[in-house]
């Protein structure tokens, strides 16, 4: 996929570790959709017909989602924002269109029992619920949980998750709170969901050709330009620690934000 509104039949695993989500069946496979959040795309499923799988996990702890759930959400029974094809209905969802909740009585104890969070706040599993714009929800349960596709209740076809996906990250392991911080700071950071007002900022004369260059400890990095307030880059790995990031335009500006950018050792994704 790459046009607006092209079919996904393989959503590529960014970790390096293979576990694509795929969809071989075109009945079933969500769209692409370009410049959904802050610039970015996002795969869109339609609640009706759309999942994805991928290779089944049993360890699951921390994970990540940078998600907005369709206004239109279906009342049918339950869909999970994760799902498993084999029976288990560890992040299995609650009754309801938009507004009900979207980890149901049903879910698993450690799903429930764990801790949650929504754009930074604190809050209960299933006290969060389904609303039609892009939030980052993240769950951090007490047990290994279970899962091996995106948006469907075991093979029930019917009940379908409609949501537009950003982004998913999974652990294999529990994070310590500096970790989460470092992983919802990465998402937030990427797409603007919330407090954006804390993100680092560089005071430069606005450049007409928006040709700038950014480096992250001394270390060139790719930049695309959003708009005139606003730039991505692609940061780059480096050991555990604070780095300086400088950004400077054509004109021969220069900006250095001392220690804005931190590395820090977590575990890898699965």
């Amino acid at each position: 996929a790459g046009g607006e509104n092209d079919p996904v039949s393989v959503w590529t695993d960014q970790s390096g570790n293979g576990r694509d989500a795929t969809q071989e069946t075109a009945a079933n496979q969500p769209s692409f959709q370009q410049q959904m959040v802050n610039g970015l795309p996002a795969v869109s499923f339609d609640g009706s017909s759309d999942y994805l799988g991928f290779a089944r996990l049993t360890t699951i702890r921390d994970c990540f989602f940078a998600i907005s759930i369709d206004a239109l959400q279906s009342a049918s029974c339950c869909p999970p924002i994760l799902g498993d094809s084999a029976g288990t209905t560890h992040f299995m969802g609650a009754d309801g269109g938009q507004g009900s909740a979207l980890i149901g009585a049903t879910a698993s104890a450690g799903l429930r029992g764990g801790a949650a969070y929504v754009n930074g706040a604190s809050t209960t599993p299933t006290s969060i619920t389904k609303q039609p714009f892009f939030r980052l929800i993240s769950f951090h349960p007490t047990a290994a949980q279970t899962a091996d596709q995106l948006a469907r209740y075991v093979t029930d076809n019917t009940r379908l998750l409609g949501a537009d996906w950003a982004e998913t990250i999974l652990f294999v392991d529990a994070l310590t709170a500096a970790e989460r911080l470092e992983v919802q700071g990465y998402l937030n950071a990427k797409y603007r969901l919330f407090g954006t007002n804390s993100l680092p900022t560089a005071a430069l004369t606005p450049d007409p050709l928006f040709q700038v260059s950014v480096t992250f400890g001394g270390v060139p990095v790719e930049v695309r330009v959003v708009d005139s307030g606003t730039l991505l880059a692609m940061v780059p790995a480096q050991t555990a620690g604070t780095v300086d990031v400088v950004v400077s335009n054509r004109n021969g500006q220069v900006q250095t934000l001392p220690g804005a950018y931190t590395y820090v050792d977590y575990p890898d994704p699965i």
